[in-house]
């Protein structure tokens, strides 16, 4: 779980190019911090129990998946009318703003979830995290304890203790000084991505379970008022059908996006959803000046996702390097398979 070598974590100011390089997000490198192997493996742990935790949330699966799942919304509504309005949202004070109480009443609540799903039944149980880089994350965290050489054991009742640790890695120099950060998870840490996620996925969790006859919607080719009806009477049987979900909503670590059909603004469970507030002070949900989500432009009245290309000039090879073509042409190749692959309709 430690490096026999390392240094404290160093950190620097990266300028928002998105805020014309007015404000900046500070960024601490844990690149040769000795306890970096234990950050990575703790985050494997909490994701793994967030996927078990929280199933409703909205923050599962990488950027490849959320684009596919855009790409079945927008295949489901194909044959409605409704016009669809797009909220890009930013959680703004996401990492460095959460109180360090919050992250561990989150992990109590969602603890008590895993329990409830029948994953574990004692205290002894163990989750084996495999460190090697190359594997996906949903393949690196197993049940139960093996001895490899490469595999880091966590035992479910330290997890708590655990986290407080990560909290607790909060110093970090620059300019020669020592500094430590008091307030949010820390930044810079391969553990503090997944601490944050743990906030908003049991936030969202509470929000469906309180709300799950939103979720029983019919479908939306159906009057306002019958979807209005459905929601207030859901076990009415003329009304109560399954819907995988009445409205599309994605959320990339700090970043949302939602599209919601017009039958579906006025009621008052979006409303909450949609509200600044929604994940609690001091964490602000702020809207974007414009709809571009994970490196693609989505229009929603004309239901597409085109890809939005980010040339700049480092990242293009002269044509007269001494790198074989191949090499030349392999940025290029990468954006257009990008384009291609995730592109709505599909062309």
């Amino acid at each position: 779980a430690f490096q026999k070598w390392g240094r404290i974590p160093q950190g620097y100011l990266l300028l928002k190019r998105k805020k014309r390089f007015q404000n900046g997000r500070p960024i601490v490198s844990f690149y040769k911090a000795f306890f970096r192997p234990l950050t990575e493996a703790v985050a494997a742990v909490l994701y793994n129990l967030i996927y078990i935790a929280c199933p409703h949330s909205y923050g599962h699966g990488d950027l490849f998946t959320q684009l596919k799942d855009l790409h079945h919304f927008l295949e489901s509504v194909q044959g409605t009318t409704h016009t669809l309005f797009p909220y890009n949202q930013d959680l703004s004070g996401f990492f460095n703003s959460i109180p360090k109480e919050r992250f561990l009443s989150a992990f109590a609540l969602a603890w008590q979830w895993y329990i409830a799903s029948g994953r574990t039944s004692h205290h002894a149980d163990t989750f084996t995290v495999d460190m090697r880089k190359h594997l996906p994350p949903h393949r690196r965290v197993h049940r139960g304890q093996f001895r490899k050489s490469h595999d880091l054991v966590i035992h479910i009742d330290d997890l708590h203790d655990l986290i407080q640790v990560m909290l607790g890695f909060s110093y970090f120099g620059t300019s020669g000084r020592l500094y430590r950060q008091i307030r949010g998870a820390p930044t810079g840490s391969p553990a503090s991505p997944a601490l944050c996620a743990l906030v908003a996925a049991v936030t969202e969790e509470c929000w469906h379970r309180t709300h799950s006859s939103l979720f029983q919607c019919p479908s939306l080719t159906h009057t306002e008022d019958e979807l209005t009806d459905s929601l207030l009477n859901p076990r009415n049987p003329s009304t109560a059908r399954t819907h995988p979900s009445p409205f599309f909503c994605t959320r990339y670590v700090d970043n949302r996006f939602t599209l919601i059909p017009e039958p579906l603004r006025p009621l008052p469970p979006l409303n909450q959803f949609l509200h600044p507030e929604f994940y609690r002070q001091p964490v602000i949900l702020e809207d974007e000046p414009d709809m571009g989500f994970l490196g693609f432009d989505i229009d929603a009245t004309n239901r597409t996702v085109q890809y939005k290309p980010d040339v700049q000039q480092h990242n293009i090879m002269r044509p007269n390097s001494a790198s074989p073509p191949t090499v030349l042409q392999s940025s290029l190749r990468a954006k257009l398979h990008l384009a291609k692959a995730n592109s709505f309709p599909p062309r």
